[in-house]
């Protein structure tokens, strides 16, 4: 068998979002600070530095049909969605502070040009799951307008 870290990220990620879950804001708060440790790992950002790692390669990976990448794109978004339910404000700004804004925007205008290239995302779309790719990078596209417009309100 071949070696795949995306499969072994995606599973990290999978435990982690199981966690923030059900809006249990202990859990979600501990994926930013872990107040009983010595030094604390922002899990939030790291999440975010993966999805930037796989934001270049995404557009060719959607194409090629590679689920490997995009499962870990679609549980990312997840992840990261689910740290913030609730709301939890503290795990939202720490993300906001990110370039996740730019991050949702690229990726956002690779899909949609990749559905308008062809309807190639349509044909994917049943076989490797890019369904919910989609519907959660057009909430993230829908919480990145308020965050920003609550962002921009605060600085009146």
């Amino acid at each position: 068998a071949k070696f795949d870290p995306h499969l072994y990220t995606t599973e990290a990620i999978k435990l982690m979002r199981r966690l923030c879950t059900g809006q249990h804001r202990a859990l979600q708060d501990i994926m930013r600070v872990q107040r009983l440790n010595r030094e604390t790992i922002d899990l939030l950002t790291d999440v975010y530095r993966y999805m930037t790692a796989l934001e270049p390669g995404l557009k060719k990976a959607i194409e090629q049909g590679d689920e490997s990448i995009v499962e870990g794109a679609i549980r990312g978004w997840l992840m990261l969605a689910d740290a913030m339910q609730g709301p939890n404000f503290e795990n939202q700004s720490s993300l906001s502070k990110t370039g996740i804004f730019d991050l949702a925007d690229r990726i956002y205008s690779k899909i949609r040009y990749t559905a308008e290239r062809g309807g190639v995302l349509e044909r994917l779309s049943s076989s490797s799951r890019l369904g919910p790719l989609r519907r959660t990078t057009g909430r993230l596209r829908s919480w990145t307008r308020l965050m920003r417009a609550d962002a921009a309100s605060r600085r009146l």
